[in-house]
């Protein structure tokens, strides 16, 4: 949080219609880790994070749904 009271909560936007994040564990691991030690390192609020470009379905919505469970439990 700033000083004057603002939350800082970056964008983290999925640039491509590659799902390497939400299915190479190897990719998602790294990419949680980094989160987790730039939110640290930085004293980010939290994460806004954009799956836009990712293709729509289930399946999809399933997998960002356990990142977000898994990353959520990294913070507490």
């Amino acid at each position: 949080m700033l000083k004057n009271g603002l939350k800082v909560i970056p964008l983290v936007n999925v640039a491509d219609s590659k799902d390497s994040v939400l299915t190479d564990s190897k990719v998602k691991t790294e990419t949680m880790n980094e989160l987790i030690s730039l939110l640290r390192k930085h004293g980010f609020d939290g994460y806004n994070i954009d799956f836009e470009f990712i293709p729509h379905g289930t399946k999809t919505m399933f997998r960002i749904k356990i990142i977000l469970q898994h990353l959520w439990a990294l913070l507490e």
